[in-house]
């Protein structure tokens, strides 16, 4: 109910000012003037002190939480460790200790590559006056599309032979050469 009497309080303020201004010899253009920077502003300075207060409520949670990522990441520091010996010394000598033998060297480990099977041609396509190749990796069947001489994920196509269907990959550094899979038969 408050701003329906407040519109109609607005609606009688105007009207008097207007009967002064025309009272006054003021035009209409004027005056209509005279409200829309009065208007103006009235609204730049509520819209700049909310700006700014949102910008507060904001800024403040963000900057604590920034400086509480950015201390979670420091290593913590802890002092060396004490060694301590619970046994006291004694006066007898040291007893020997039997001489253990260090494990056998073990042959060094390849990086892990891909078997030449462990991708395979799904199939081609050209799109405009490109050639796609759908490659599947065939451990976890993972499918991409990919374009020749272009990247995607760890398989860079490096050529394409349609007289054999025949694709070169490059994987972790290796090419490979791979045929398109047999297609299976549904039983």
């Amino acid at each position: 109910m408050s701003l329906i009497n407040d519109a109609l309080a607005k609606i009688e303020a105007e009207r008097a000012e207007e009967a002064a201004a025309i009272a006054a010899g003021v035009s209409p253009a004027a005056l209509a003037e005279r409200r829309y920077a009065s208007r103006r502003r009235k609204s730049l300075r509520p819209a700049i002190l909310g700006s700014l207060g949102l910008l507060l409520v904001f800024a403040v949670p963000i900057a604590f939480l920034v400086r509480h990522n950015l201390e979670s990441e420091q290593p913590a520091t802890r002092p060396a460790p004490i060694a301590i010996n619970p046994e006291p010394p004694s006066a007898d000598p040291p007893q020997s200790i039997p001489a253990i033998d260090p494990p056998p060297p073990q042959p060094e480990l390849a990086p892990s590559t891909p078997p030449v099977a462990a991708y395979e041609l799904a199939g081609m396509t050209a799109v405009g006056n490109q050639t796609l190749l759908g490659i599947t990796r065939v451990n976890d069947h993972h499918s991409s599309w990919v374009a020749v001489g272009k990247t995607v994920g760890e398989v860079t196509v490096v050529s394409y032979d349609a007289t054999k269907d025949q694709a070169v990959i490059r994987v972790d550094g290796r090419e490979f050469t791979i045929g398109l899979a047999a297609a299976h038969a549904a039983e």
